[in-house]
């Protein structure tokens, strides 16, 4: 098996520089060359583990999620890969199934594992396990939801679903809409928290009272939107548009419309959350808020590569990054 001296006579560069390259850091661009040539000439490998004791870095970066079925988050792991995979890192993805228990365990297991640094989904308002990365110098970033008591370290990338929310809303009131309906996630997780609060001032800088206005918390599941959908239409209020905020219960919600042999935007108003692409499949077109996750992912693995290359982790203060979701007009809105 080749070995980094064989490197050295087929190219004639010193050991510290192929061991620099090898390492991830900067040589001159014929050296490279040169390097790149004979390692594939020579059918070289590097041996991770023993690099990684060496350098104290092991390439890995661990990404913990609520949920692997979900549409939006699969997203962003996609492009998180393909972001660090360019510089040399691999990812290893875990599913905290919503338990906020089972995060701080596998938070746990990435550090004991020696990720260089992790990027969570958190599952509730809080995130334990995040005190024990900080205390070992980890670098973190969270996407999508922020947590209580932010630590002052921890990055992350946000959405601003208030105003998603709330031009979504307001969207509806233009449209003659006032008994509008609201399908959320669980209350105490941040955005389904921040989506309610977008909804509820859009509804009262237009003057809507709310007191009759039906917001029925799911679990971001297409079974849980099919079942709000149908109690939302058990409901003596009429209704005349909902507001439905995930990908999954979006999809939920229209089956539950086709069930009930009822049609949109005729018989209900709907805008949905996520996937432009189901909103372009279904005819009627849905409107729909289109989250930046391409941006969201990118972002969050740029902002782990520059804390994992930074010596002094300790010394930065967090960043928030805050992105515009943006509302794709179809054909599931009627004026009335």
């Amino acid at each position: 098996m080749a070995t980094i001296k064989d490197i050295a006579e087929k190219t004639g560069l010193g050991l510290a520089t192929i061991s620099k390259y090898l390492n991830g850091g900067n040589v001159l661009e014929k050296n490279k060359i040169a390097i790149e040539q004979a390692i594939k000439e020579l059918n070289f490998t590097v041996n991770e583990f023993a690099r990684g004791l060496k350098t104290n870095r092991s390439k890995t970066v661990g990404v913990v999620i609520p949920q692997l079925n979900n549409v939006f988050m699969t997203s962003i792991i996609t492009v998180i890969e393909k972001e660090l995979r360019s510089r040399g890192y691999a990812i290893m993805v875990c599913d905290s199934t919503k338990s906020e228990e089972r995060e701080q365990e596998i938070i746990q297991f990435l550090i004991g594992k020696r990720v260089d640094g992790l990027i969570i989904l958190p599952a509730a308002n809080t995130c334990k396990g995040l005190a024990l990365a900080v205390e070992k110098q980890i670098p973190v970033v969270l996407i999508d939801r922020m947590v209580e008591q932010l630590p002052k370290h921890i990055d992350a990338v946000l959405v601003d679903n208030f105003k998603a929310s709330y031009d979504s809303t307001t969207y509806l009131i233009e449209q003659g809409h006032k008994n509008i309906g609201l399908i959320i996630g669980p209350e105490t997780i941040y955005v389904p928290k921040k989506r309610k609060e977008g909804y509820e001032k859009a509804l009262e800088d237009n003057q809507i009272s709310m007191e009759s206005l039906p917001i029925l918390c799911s679990d971001f599941t297409i079974q849980g939107g099919y079942d709000s959908m149908m109690e939302l239409l058990k409901r003596k209020e009429k209704v005349t548009a909902v507001f439905v905020t995930n990908y999954e219960m979006t999809l939920g919600c229209i089956l539950a419309l086709n069930d009930s042999n009822l049609e949109y935007p005729k018989d209900m108003s709907v805008i949905g959350y996520d996937s432009l692409q189901l909103a372009k499949a279904l005819k009627p077109n849905v409107t729909i808020v289109i989250q930046p996750w391409e941006m969201m992912g990118t972002e969050a693995a740029r902002l782990l590569l520059q804390r994992m290359e930074t010596e002094e982790k300790k010394l930065f203060d967090g960043k928030v990054i805050v992105l515009e979701a943006k509302l794709e007009h179809g054909q599931s809105v009627k004026q009335i």
